[in-house]
């Protein structure tokens, strides 16, 4: 089918023609535009919030673990202070999948000593003495190192005994 154009031969028609497309067009682009900024908006402030209520999920999971680590921490510091680093948690309810949850755990002497407990422990953080007395209130202490490839060491601190640090 073949469109006739010959109405269109006369300047009046052509402007006709010409205004009638521009008043089609126009409204339809601009609102076409106005609509993709908008869906685009709405979009980005989804996807925002949906990053930010996964960001608090991940933030809260990772806290809850780290007060589990600190309490499993609380209930092996009086086997080892009783028995000493050769203490085995293997088959009690300290135990239970303790190899889980810590790559290692050792025991960190006043003179800077590594006694490993089990597991292995490479190169822990030394211990300044704002650390120090920060154990000494009898809180734990998490500290961040680099690691092999790129990644992170995580380390976490609890004195046996902060009455020990309190009297240095």
């Amino acid at each position: 089918m073949k469109i006739d154009t010959t109405f269109l031969r006369s300047k009046v028609a052509r402007r006709i023609f010409g205004l009638f497309v521009l008043c089609a067009l126009l409204p339809i682009s601009a609102l076409a535009i106005l609509s993709f900024r908008q869906v685009t908006n709405q979009l980005m402030e989804e996807s925002q919030s949906r990053l930010r209520r996964a960001a608090r999920a991940t933030g809260t999971a990772i806290f809850e673990r780290l007060l589990l680590i600190e309490s499993q921490m609380k209930l092996m510091a009086p086997a080892v202070k009783e028995r000493g680093p050769a203490v085995q948690f293997r088959g009690t309810p300290v135990g239970e999948n303790l190899t889980d949850r810590f790559a290692g755990v050792a025991l960190v002497t006043g003179a800077g000593r590594v006694v490993p407990v089990f597991g292995g422990t490479q190169d822990p953080p030394a211990l300044v003495e704002a650390d120090r007395s920060y154990l000494a209130s009898g809180r734990s202490l998490l500290t961040a190192r680099p690691g092999p490839g790129g990644g992170a060491r995580i380390f976490m601190s609890r004195a046996l005994d902060p009455e020990d640090l309190r009297s240095r």
